[in-house]
């Protein structure tokens, strides 16, 4: 039995004579797009007696035809001209395409104001940001999700997140904010990489649907209205690391009170030209954090922290200095002869840099990009305990491990440690 709300029925199978229990094919009504339903069950034994309704338990639909998207446009900062593209991806360094791909492309904010006016029944946006993705509400970030979305060829798909942001929402003035990073959708020829590429620069496409209680809708998209500035991430790619400006910072950018007044309209993008599908995959997440074990100190200047266990993540750090100092972070698995990092089995160069707002203890990671690492070497801030008056001090550093976040699917152990 299917129900709309937990107490109004919608359909109900009746009793079916069958011994197949799973995986049967919905031969119900039409549902709608990003709706919640509600369902329950009982069974017969085989003497005819039935049990007691089950709890109800429920699912929420997608976005289910792609003439949903059709109002909803690809955004973004600006363009990429078309001949300036490289579809399909280069291996290798891409040294040869002469002026391509040599930019750095703008890691835009957008966001977007809309009010609401009624009682909100249930809220469900719809987001893909490529190639990366955060993305916020009143100022909060909807998920804990990292490297969103899933990388594909976006030619043939491109994948979106949802999220129930209902408890978000609130009556009167909203905002949605996002800040894009490049991922795989854009990559130059800056430091390290595999592959060079470039469907476009920074795009974003999303609905946000709004259901209320009176049963009227409404749709939030994404179309040339929205604002747009660039975000102090001055540097990213999923290969080569990630350039971090804090004396760029806005702090409340993504919030109701922030006059946008300053920024301009959103470009309209082609996009890639994949169709839109959602994402089924467990997301990548924060699944662990090391500390550091020891911090050794080869070279004056020069900080190598190891965290005791090679891992896949980003640094967190927290650092206390003035205003334009740079902080750069090296991570690698191994170490060279003299106690320096080496990126000779992982690729190089690749690093994380912070330039200092100057403003108390200052605490940043990395958004769009990972590295496999033990080691962290730290340039241009000392540790704290060290710290001279003039010193940039370096107060903590902490490994966050990413990966899948599926959760585990069963243990093993053994007598053997």
């Amino acid at each position: 039995a299917l129900r709309s709300d937990n107490k109004t029925g919608i359909w109900d199978t009746g009793k079916i004579d069958s011994d197949i229990n799973f995986s049967v094919v919905f031969p119900g009504i039409k549902l709608e797009s990003a709706k919640k339903y509600f369902w329950r069950v009982r069974i017969w034994d085989q003497h005819g007696r039935k049990s007691k309704w089950s709890d109800p338990a429920a699912f929420t639909t997608g976005l289910l035809s792609q003439q949903e998207w059709e109002d909803s446009r690809w955004i973004g900062y600006e363009s990429l001209p078309d001949p300036m593209k490289v579809v399909p991806y280069m291996h290798g360094t891409g040294d040869g395409l002469g002026e391509k791909l040599l930019k750095r492309a703008v890691n835009p904010y957008l966001r977007k104001s809309f009010l609401v006016n009624r009682q909100v029944a249930e809220a469900y946006a719809c987001v893909s940001g490529l190639g990366q993705n955060e993305f916020y509400l009143n100022g909060e970030k909807v998920s804990d999700d990292f490297l969103v979305p899933g990388w594909t060829d976006y030619s043939d798909r491109c994948l979106y997140n949802s999220y129930d942001v209902t408890s978000q929402l609130k009556q009167g003035e909203n905002v949605i904010g996002c800040l894009l990073g490049t991922g795989f959708y854009y990559i130059n020829r800056e430091r390290y990489r595999k592959m060079t590429g470039a469907f476009g620069y920074p795009v974003l496409r999303m609905i946000l649907y709004i259901r209320y209680a009176d049963g009227s809708v409404s749709r939030i998209v994404t179309d040339e209205t929205w604002k747009t500035f660039p975000s102090p991430v001055e540097y990213t790619s999923i290969y080569g690391g990630e350039d971090y400006n804090a004396m760029n910072d806005i702090s409340d950018w993504n919030e109701i009170k922030y006059n946008d007044s300053g920024w301009k309209n959103a470009v309209l993008d082609k996009g890639p030209g994949g169709l839109m599908k959602a994402q089924v995959e467990f997301p990548v997440k924060v699944m662990d954090t090391l500390e550091v074990r020891s911090v050794t100190n080869p070279v004056k200047g020069k900080y190598v922290y190891d965290f005791g266990q090679n891992a896949s993540g980003i640094v967190e750090l927290q650092v206390q200095g003035r205003k334009g100092d740079t902080i750069r972070i090296t991570p690698s698995e191994l170490l060279d002869e003299k106690g320096l990092i080496s990126q000779r089995s992982s690729g190089g160069p690749f690093y994380f840099q912070y330039i200092l707002k100057g403003n108390g203890v200052e605490i940043w990671k990395p958004r769009f990009t990972y590295y496999g690492f033990r080691y962290a070497m730290i340039e241009g801030a000392v540790p704290g305990h060290e710290a001279g008056s003039s010193d940039s001090r370096l107060i903590s550093l902490r490994h966050l491990h990413v990966r899948n976040s599926m959760p585990p699917a069963g243990t093993f152990s053994c007598s053997s440690t």
